[in-house]
């Protein structure tokens, strides 16, 4: 479904992002890795997340009625 296929997505890029503490070098890395992941929280994980739930919970009120 579209729910699996965001997730699917988001977890790619989560992946993409864990991926990267491997090629740190320097503080400076590391840092502008960190602002990257907590951005990709902030920004993007957590909304998505709050819509895939949201779309859920109407699902289940569908098929529940």
């Amino acid at each position: 479904s579209e729910m699996e296929a965001d997730q699917a997505k988001l977890e790619a890029e989560y992946d993409r992002l864990q991926n990267g503490w491997s090629n740190i070098q320097n503080y400076q890395d590391a840092y502008a890795l960190s602002k990257n992941v907590n951005d990709f929280i902030k920004n993007k994980a957590i909304p998505e997340t709050k819509r895939i739930h949201a779309s859920a919970v109407n699902e289940y009120r569908i098929l529940t009625a």
